[in-house]
């Protein structure tokens, strides 16, 4: 009978042990068997190695989940942003220069990330984002791969007057400002020169 529970003490320890660096924490649900493998071997030892030895885990794991953006990236939600608010360029350089990131050009989906782009950026920042518009009375704002765009700051009042007297070979780009409360529409060619954030899941 005791050389029965030694073995299935046995394999229970070393399973607390994977189960508890796994779960990033020391479940204290785990805790019976820890004690029931001390008082079958009276190997307190072994014991205060293996906790030693699930820190040490807990640690890595945190460290390695809190480094998913590269250097001189910020993290929201998820997500890594690059931001470059020193120079000024077009709306196709802007592009091409994400895309050389393995990132996209910004797209807020949210209020909230909305503010947290607001709160990296100065009243001086004007951002572009990754949603354009074309001509039409039925048109919507899409992102760069063609889907409608599900979340936007835009005054509607704005983008009516614009669908119905700009030529149909204009289009439109947004832009992103501190302390507007909406989103500035402007020409994508024509537009002028606005600061770069790129935008990339998580690497993992």
């Amino acid at each position: 009978m005791l050389e029965s529970k030694i073995q299935v003490n046995k394999l229970c320890f070393p399973t607390c042990v994977l189960l508890s660096c796994l779960s990033l924490q020391f479940p204290l649900y785990l805790l019976p068997c820890y004690f029931l493998y001390a008082k079958a071997h009276k190997d307190v030892g072994k014991v205060i190695s293996s906790l030693r030895f699930i820190f040490c885990c807990n640690i890595f794991f945190i460290c390695k989940l809190s480094d998913n953006c590269p250097d001189g990236w910020k993290e929201f939600e998820g997500f890594c942003y690059k931001f470059d608010l020193e120079n000024e360029i077009s709306f196709s350089q802007e592009v091409e220069s994400c895309r050389q990131m393995n990132a996209e050009l910004l797209v807020v989906n949210s209020i909230e990330e909305n503010r947290f782009i607001e709160g990296q950026i100065t009243s001086d920042n004007y951002v572009w984002l990754g949603i354009t518009l074309r001509r039409g009375l039925d048109a919507s704002w899409e992102l760069l791969n063609g889907k409608e765009a599900t979340f936007e700051l835009l005054r509607e009042s704005d983008t009516d007057v614009y669908k119905q007297y700009m030529p149909y070979s204009v289009r439109l780009c947004a832009v992103l400002a501190r302390d507007k409360y909406h989103w500035i529409q402007v020409e994508c060619v024509r537009g002028g020169y606005a600061n770069t954030v790129c935008k990339r899941p998580f690497s993992g």
